[in-house]
């Protein structure tokens, strides 16, 4: 009980310490420049790091969420930040208290092996076995011990985060980035009222975060694609939306209604659809790429919505439309279906049903029953779709 309640309460001083109260604004400059670089001082810059993680500068220099919910005066968002901390110190406190002494324990003890009496090992007695109950020599003991290192090891790992961030080395996302991303946007707006800034003004004065090093959005090992095939148009959208709405909008889903055969897999005409997932459900879009022009988006259709936590796209597809097309051409055929009515669906899925992996494959538009047959997106085999789970038909 003495040791919970010590738990509870460092962890309890820690958070209330984060969350104590921000610098209050100070007097406002009369001078435009003064009043541009101390917006700039005090604005946040959010940055997205993947699709959850994401970093908090001020000032050229890095804040927690404590900080951000202090300053947003959210009553909300300071509970859910305070939860939040809470929550992952107790944890990370008591998972260090208990994991490092004992994951020891386990890893010594049972690398020396069982002993109802004291050990010599050189000019060193060690005391009987406490925890270990096979001799030296039996796999099992080495085993345990190894299990005992491991869990000793993450134990000081869970506490050099807690001491990490303690010291402002580390500071770790606890809200949603939709959360935080709207929270500094707008103290940035408050911050731009007080200090009496237009909005040219303000666009000219936003901090930016300086962007980590990152490869190029799409993996080599992604087919390069021929124009107007599926790949294709991915390569083409993913660099395109990340660099309007940002690295967190990944893409999930492809599909487009404008091939009308199965013979070479690529669009001639209309566009190609790409969805991609944002921070939050609301924020996906359908971004349609044409074989000329320009990208464009559009929200997602509700029915294809539900895929948005599938495959990683990105580093699971290897086989592209005309591959797929040209191997779902003989099944097809024997439905008596050479050419492809209008309206006709061709998607690339992130998942069906069991089936976890991305699978090509067409929707008859006359048709208002699940495909039966699709194409592994990954291994390019042939799979029965029927054998996994019925879909509503494509609307």
């Amino acid at each position: 009980m003495k040791s919970d309640a010590l738990v509870f309460l460092a962890a309890t001083l820690f958070v209330a310490t984060s969350l104590s109260s921000p610098p209050v604004l100070a007097d406002v400059p009369s001078n435009d420049t003064a009043r541009i670089q101390q917006y700039e001082d005090q604005a946040i810059a959010f940055q997205a790091q993947g699709s959850r993680s994401y970093t908090l500068t001020r000032g050229g220099r890095r804040i927690d969420d404590s900080l951000l919910a202090s300053l947003s005066g959210d009553p909300d968002l300071i509970e859910d930040v305070g939860t939040a901390q809470r929550n992952r110190h107790i944890y990370e406190l008591s998972t260090g208290i208990v994991g490092v002494p004992l994951g020891l324990l386990l890893a010594v003890d049972n690398f020396f092996g069982y002993s109802a009496g004291p050990r010599k090992f050189g000019g060193v007695t060690l005391p009987r076995s406490i925890v270990a109950p096979f001799a030296a020599s039996n796999p099992l003991s080495f085993t345990i011990s190894i299990g005992g290192a491991i869990v000793a090891l993450y134990g000081a790992w869970q506490l050099g985060e807690l001491i990490g961030e303690a010291a402002g080395a580390y500071h770790p996302a606890d809200l949603p980035q939709s959360d935080a991303r709207t929270a500094a946007k707008e103290y940035n707006h408050q911050l731009a009222i007080e200090l009496d800034l237009t909005a040219t003004e303000t666009a000219e004065a936003t901090p930016e975060a300086s962007p980590s090093a990152t490869p190029n959005p799409v993996l080599k090992s992604f087919p390069a694609g021929e124009d107007g095939s599926g790949c294709w148009a991915v390569r083409q959208a993913v660099p395109y939306v990340q660099a309007k709405l940002g690295q967190d909008f990944q893409p999930y889903l492809v599909w487009t209604q404008d091939l009308h055969d199965f013979q070479t897999g690529l669009i001639q005409g209309g566009v190609w659809h790409v969805l991609f997932a944002g921070p939050d459900p609301k924020a996906d879009i359908d971004a349609s790429v044409p074989l000329h022009g320009d990208i464009s988006w559009t929200g997602v259709r509700p029915y294809f919505a539900r895929y948005r936590n599938g495959t990683d796209l990105l580093s699971t597809v290897k086989v592209d439309s005309p591959r797929a097309m040209f191997l779902l051409k003989e099944p097809f055929r024997e439905q008596q279906v050479g050419w492809l009515p209008a309206g006709s669906s061709v998607v690339l899925y992130p998942f069906w049903g069991r089936l976890q992996g991305p699978i090509w494959t067409v929707q008859l538009s006359q048709r208002r029953l699940p495909p039966s047959v699709g194409i592994d997106a990954e291994f390019g085999s042939l799979v029965d779709m029927t054998r996994y789970r019925e879909h509503p038909p494509i609307p």
